[in-house]
């Protein structure tokens, strides 16, 4: 039942949300952003985007009937640091692409309303625009986090003072009422657009055990709607520290660099900067809470150790424009990551950062990482493990790392599902070509938590890569009662139907899918059955036609399913089959690849 007021605020929804709003947000960002999200998707939304129309008309009129309600989200634990988890959210397709048409909405009048232009933030850059060598975008666009990073540079010229902080468990602490308020004061938007986009984010906190719901903390996943409200939240400090006579700040987020010239005024500030928070029920992070002289603040900002890099990018580019070898200069990095790991800079202050940019000019000029140094840095610093598997996917030879990856499963250390995720689409998406050694794969799916859905979901994904159908299915049947409690992994689960098709056990595996399964595994089968191995295949054809020339197979794993399940479609022939592969023979690099193609061909009539 709704208010009598409600015809009125369908009004203001329908300008905000519609079916056309809804389709240029998935066209142009969120089909984007779910493709890179942690869990990888079988079809990579192909499913949704095909009648992707239709569907935004109908979440337009469900929104305007009042009749909206939030979909299950999928909630997994990625590791901060020793063994301090944060719960990372993958939301439905459905409830991302309205969040980000709220986003959309709101984020010219929130970029006009900032108090101050020293608070660093924008929406994810979704072009396909291309990010600086040695850097990544955790909060946002790179060219956001350069120009505060040049900001608090200058201010160990100008300052003999500076303080470095940030919140302590900044997302868990945000309340919804003040966050309104912070909204209401800044941005003139209707109450019910408010009432709409909280209502969608409060689905998403996590509320185990038919515990209350405390009305505290957003959501952290890969999209623009949380991090731009967290953004905003800190106006009111911004503020602040814009009209505190004789300091200079600078925000990314909830980091915070402050210059003062006296350590009585650093004193100062914190102190009203804290009670200014505590009003919103938050507080600085006491831990990381410093003041810094000048010099200190050189050393914190690894402001030798950037420079460095700079001018070894800047001469690497120089000669890779020129056709020559690289190698001799690239070498340097190999020599600087040993040396800065044993004097300790990866430990202080911005060394992280430092260490990212090493890992992955590494990857770009095909340079080894050292095997200690892997192996130390992979069970320290939780923070960098993508950064590691991001290297090992583009590595030349990306199996001598697997034993790392063996002996850190081992230890009993890796606690997160993250990293467990994090290693098979590492490790599947990385080329090979030479078998890997027998048992070494296997080891590490015994090794997997298979009674966690993620942990099983991993050991799924690198059964599906290196040890054929029928290690699959072993899998597929023993962890029914693990893998049938998430509908993201059933979706994965039923993704595997290819590897199936032409075999005995493809029919069980189908029944058993479509018995427990749900909705989730009745998307993908139909999907398969219309598009893939069906009569509809020219509606997904130019799609998984196209090359992906960022990944070094040309494609995902996830799209050579799709095409090898395309193999299976009767109404093809062999000749057809095999012109159509020859928009892909990078796949033919890969040892694997090429044998299960060989090999399915081969049995084509």
């Amino acid at each position: 039942m709704h208010s009598p007021n409600f015809a009125a605020k369908v009004k203001i929804l329908a300008a905000n949300i519609n079916a056309s709003s809804l389709a240029m947000s998935w066209k142009k960002k969120v089909r984007e952003d779910l493709k890179r999200q942690i869990i990888p998707d079988p079809v990579e939304y192909l499913d949704f985007h095909i009648g992707y129309q239709a569907a935004c008309t109908a979440i337009a009129n469900d929104i305007q009937a009042g009749s909206y309600i939030p979909s299950h989200v999928t909630r997994i634990r990625s590791e901060k640091s020793n063994g301090l988890c944060r719960l990372i959210v993958v939301p439905n397709p459905k409830d991302a692409l309205v969040l980000q048409v709220l986003a959309d909405s709101l984020w010219a009048e929130i970029r006009k309303a900032a108090p101050s232009d020293k608070s660093f933030y924008a929406p994810k850059d979704h072009s396909f625009s291309k990010p600086k060598k040695g850097l990544e975008d955790e909060y946002g666009p790179i060219a956001q986090w350069l120009r505060f990073q040049n900001e608090i540079l200058g201010f160990s010229k100008k300052y003999n003072f500076i303080v470095v902080t940030d919140i302590a468990n900044y997302y868990d602490w945000i309340r919804y009422s003040g966050l309104r308020s912070v909204l209401t004061d800044y941005v003139n938007t209707k109450e019910v657009v408010l009432d709409i986009l909280i209502f969608v984010l409060k689905a998403m906190i996590w509320r185990p055990d038919y515990m209350q719901n405390d009305d505290l903390g957003l959501p952290q996943c890969d999209f623009d709607a949380p991090r731009m409200l967290a953004h905003t939240f800190l106006y009111e400090m911004d503020g602040l520290l814009r009209d505190y006579p004789g300091v200079e700040f600078a925000r990314y987020m909830d980091d915070i660099d402050i210059g003062v010239n006296t350590k009585a005024e650093a004193k100062r500030v914190i102190r009203d900067l804290d009670l200014t928070l505590q009003s919103r029920h938050i507080r600085l992070n006491s831990g990381k809470t410093k003041i810094l002289t000048a010099a200190e603040a050189e050393q914190h900002f690894c402001v030798d150790e950037n420079l460095f890099l700079d001018k070894l990018e800047a001469k690497l580019d120089k000669i890779k424009s020129t056709g020559q070898s690289t190698d001799r200069t690239a070498a340097i990095l190999k020599w600087i990551s040993l040396r800065w790991w044993k004097y300790g800079v990866y430990a202080k202050g911005n060394g992280s950062k430092i260490l990212k940019r090493i890992i992955n000019y590494s990857r770009v000029y095909a340079v080894d990482l050292d095997m200690g140094l892997f192996a130390d840095i992979f069970l320290s610093a939780p923070g960098m493990r993508e950064t590691l598997l991001r290297y090992i996917s583009k590595a030349i030879d990306p199996g001598k790392y697997i034993v790392l990856l063996d002996a850190a499963l081992a230890s009993d250390q890796i606690i997160d599902d993250v990293t467990a995720i994090r290693i098979a689409t590492g490790l599947v998406t990385a080329r090979y070509t030479k078998r890997l050694p027998a048992g070494l794969i296997e080891g590490l799916i015994d090794k997997l938590d298979k009674r966690n859905p993620f942990g099983l979901l991993a050991a799924m994904l690198l059964a599906s890569r290196f040890s054929g159908y029928k290690s699959l299915r072993k899998l597929i049947d023993n962890g029914e009662y693990v893998w049938r409690t998430e509908p993201v992994v059933v979706r994965v689960v039923a993704g595997f139907l290819p590897y199936f098709r032409g075999h005995r056990d493809y029919a069980p595996v189908r029944k058993r899918l479509e018995l427990v399964g749900g909705r989730a595994a009745g998307d993908i089968i139909s999907f398969y059955d219309d598009m893939i191995f069906g009569v509809d295949f020219s509606k997904v054809r130019n799609f998984i036609k196209a090359p992906n020339p960022s990944f070094i197979n040309g494609v995902t794993h996830s799209k050579f399913t799709m095409i090898y399940g395309f193999l299976s479609n009767g109404g093809y022939s062999k000749t057809d089959k095999a012109k159509f592969l020859l928009q892909h023979v990078t796949l033919r690099r890969d040892v694997y690849y090429r044998a299960l193609l060989n090999a399915k061909l081969r049995s084509l009539p």
